[in-house]
């Protein structure tokens, strides 16, 4: 038994006709449907002549059913996403089911979802095609007493449910294409180009997404990866990049993949698998519990170290960050709240972070400066459109022995070309006689230097 699940809508019309109407695109005709009442108590839509055969269809009743059942809804969210589409297919070996077993069908599935018969409105459409016979169900959300019912791990319940209706009717049991591979799937040997490539040499998506599926199950039973850096490398050692998406306050929001010998195709992580390959199945504790920080792991994910400032408050202070809509993440560690302030919040400040902290490098290589500037640095700097580097009242807490006549402008696309110009500049005066006769930097004397301009 195969479950696929449909985008929800605002509206139940559109879904009901294309259900139950001749639909060309869809491929099915009416004299092969059947109309699963469910646990609505409209009339049937489908109007026979005296030889059986569907000749109208009129789905008004239903859609007045349904309108009056979402009316129901007490709750204070706004989206209006309160009818849900969702398919039930046999396989192509499975032997037909009789109108009362898909009726049976629907019931384990639509309970296992959360739409109980006496709680909830839904009914069907049972498409009687020869090539592929197969269930739609059209569902309220909104239950009697107003409440939604909740759409969270649907999938996972869904299938469930499928492998319960399985076993009572003995059907092939159809795996998950999200379950995890078993011993024989992990050695077996699947040629690339068999897989990746249909005859017309176009990309065939679903042996991809099968393939980066199958080396995310090798990977986990044979490198063991304890963290997001260890679980990239293995990837990439497999021939599997990784990538992910930034939020706006440097929060990972998503992760995606893609074959290397496939450059311009990524796949993101719920299309891949749901329950193995996305960003938060990657650290839940129940699923694959990898580690992360983001000061280790950002590099190999394709994002610039985060710099964050972690800070513990109480619950009155919480409720004040959040009414003045302060720009943090908040987190709960052992049931206390604490903040996070991270000073990289978009992508053009990440990259900064990075010319800045090649730039201090430099800087610290030639004039001795510890690298304990570089993070102060990080913190006080303000970003703009043109990187000021660093304030020159920062950087005087030394006795300054030099003052610069001339402004130097430095580019920063090849650091080696430009350290290169700044030691030839900074040359003559770097060797200046110290006041014990010595030539050039004495370490008993502190210098100090300022940079303006560089872009």
């Amino acid at each position: 038994m195969i479950y696929k699940h449909l985008k929800c809508r605002s509206t139940i019309r559109l879904t009901l006709e294309y259900i139950l109407r001749e639909n060309k695109e869809h491929g099915h005709k009416m004299q092969h449907l059947i109309f699963l009442h469910g646990s609505s108590i409209s009339p049937s839509p489908l109007s026979h002549d005296k030889d059986g055969r569907v000749i109208c269809v009129d789905v008004d009743d239903l859609v007045n059913e349904f309108e009056f059942q979402s009316c129901l809804y007490n709750g204070a969210s706004k989206c209006g996403q309160v009818y849900d589409h969702s398919i039930l297919s046999l396989a192509p070996e499975d032997k037909p089911l009789s109108p009362q077993q898909w009726g049976r069908a629907a019931r384990i599935l639509q309970r296992a979802l959360g739409f109980e018969f006496k709680d909830t409105l839904w009914a069907g459409g049972i498409h009687l095609e020869n090539q592929a016979v197969h269930l739609h169900l059209a569902s309220c959300r909104v239950t009697n007493d107003g409440k939604l019912v909740s759409m969270h791990d649907n999938y996972v319940r869904a299938q469930k449910a499928c492998r319960a209706i399985e076993k009572e009717f003995g059907l092939k049991v159809v795996p998950s294409s999200d379950e995890e591979l078993g011993e024989e799937d992990m050695n077996r040997h699947v040629h690339a180009k068999e897989i990746l490539r249909d005859k017309s040499r176009e990309i065939n998506d679903m042996g991809v997404r099968k393939k980066i599926r199958r080396i995310i199950g090798q990977t986990f039973k044979c490198d063991e990866p304890k963290n997001i850096k260890q679980f990239v490398e293995a990837l990439g050692r497999k021939g599997v990049d990784v990538r992910a998406r930034e939020g706006s306050v440097g929060e990972v929001m998503g992760v995606s993949y893609r074959i290397k010998s496939l450059k311009d195709r990524w796949y993101s992580g719920s299309n891949v698998s749901s329950l193995h390959a996305t960003w938060g199945s990657l650290l839940r504790k129940d699923r694959k519990d990898l580690d992360y920080s983001a000061e280790r792991d950002n590099p190999s994910i394709g994002l610039a170290p985060v710099f964050k400032i972690r800070v513990k408050v109480t619950k009155s202070k919480l409720a004040r960050i959040r009414r003045l809509r302060i720009n943090a993440i908040v987190r709960e560690i052992n049931r206390e709240p604490w903040i996070d302030f991270t000073f990289c919040r978009s992508a053009h400040d990440a990259n900064i972070a990075k010319i800045i902290a090649a730039i201090m490098d430099i800087l610290s290589m030639l004039f001795g400066k510890k690298r304990a500037l570089y993070e102060e640095a990080v913190q006080q700097m303000q970003y703009a459109e043109q990187v000021k580097v660093i304030d020159a009242d920062y950087l005087a807490k030394s006795k300054t022995i030099h003052e610069s006549e001339i402004t130097a402008v430095y580019n920063v696309d090849d650091i080696q070309k430009c350290a290169q110009a700044i030691d030839r500049d900074t040359q003559v005066w770097r060797r200046e006689i110290g006041p014990d006769g010595m030539e050039g930097l004495h370490p008993n004397h502190e210098y100090s230097y300022e940079s303006r301009g560089i872009i």
